[in-house]
């Protein structure tokens, strides 16, 4: 499993009406994720607990538009207890760079408990271990802790001729305010987020001439959309 990326990232706001065309322009050259094709499902769910520092450093420098960022956070998909990941991603304009290091959801609580001071238990390869000690290096040189745990709906599409080539669409974001790490939490208290249908198309090096295409037959605008930006707004007042 890849646990580095390097690429580019571009974000745009759908409106639903579109939809039926983007699938039209992209059908020639992109198809369902294989994960959901073998599902026999569209769409999967993402969550995401992000961390973040008491006065929220990494929204702030968001917000304020400083180009080099770092965001830390724990992502699992579906209900899927037995691989969830540590992600670094640290972005400058749109190249995006990212760490990420697969473990078991139960070693959780007792590998964040260590802090830097993790040792690997003889699973998983050394790329993989060096991420998380990396990853639970900065929680306490940064001063973190969990923020917002956020939830969405993605629909996902890999490059027929490139497989390095996504396009994302990410469907009814909620959150909550993330003070433990309980990544499949199922109560009912979650915040809606009112938000478009999130366009992301993934790409190294140059952007694919159909991405180009289908940006410009739909009149598209890359903006700098954060959903996690978006959560910290709607439960700012609880945090």
């Amino acid at each position: 499993m890849k646990s580095q990326f390097e690429r580019y990232e571009l974000k745009y706001n759908l409106p639903e009406e579109l939809y039926p065309d983007l699938i039209r322009l992209i059908k020639p050259y992109m198809s369902l994720d294989p994960h959901l094709e073998r599902s026999g499902k569209k769409r999967y769910l993402v969550r995401s607990l992000y961390l973040d520092t008491d006065d929220l450093r990494f929204y702030r420098e968001k917000q304020a538009g400083i180009s080099h960022r770092k965001k830390l956070r724990i992502r699992a998909y579906n209900q899927d207890y037995s691989e969830i990941f540590l992600e670094v991603k640290q972005k400058k304009q749109d190249f995006v760079l990212k760490d990420r290091a697969c473990i078991k959801y139960d070693e959780l609580s007792n590998i964040l408990n260590q802090y830097g001071g993790y040792k690997p238990n003889g699973n998983g390869d050394r790329s993989n271990n060096d991420i998380v000690k990396y990853y639970l290096s900065l929680i306490p040189v940064m001063q973190l802790r969990p923020v917002v745990l956020i939830a969405y709906e993605r629909e996902a599409y890999r490059g027929l001729f490139d497989e390095e080539a996504r396009l994302t669409l990410d469907r009814n974001l909620c959150c909550l305010p993330g003070r433990a790490y309980d990544l499949f939490y199922s109560g009912r208290n979650w915040f809606n987020v009112k938000s478009f249908c999130i366009l992301e198309l993934k790409f190294n090096n140059v952007m694919p001439f159909f991405f180009k295409r289908i940006i410009e037959r739909l009149d598209l605008w890359a903006n700098s959309i954060s959903k996690y930006c978006l959560c910290i707004e709607r439960i700012k007042p609880l945090l």
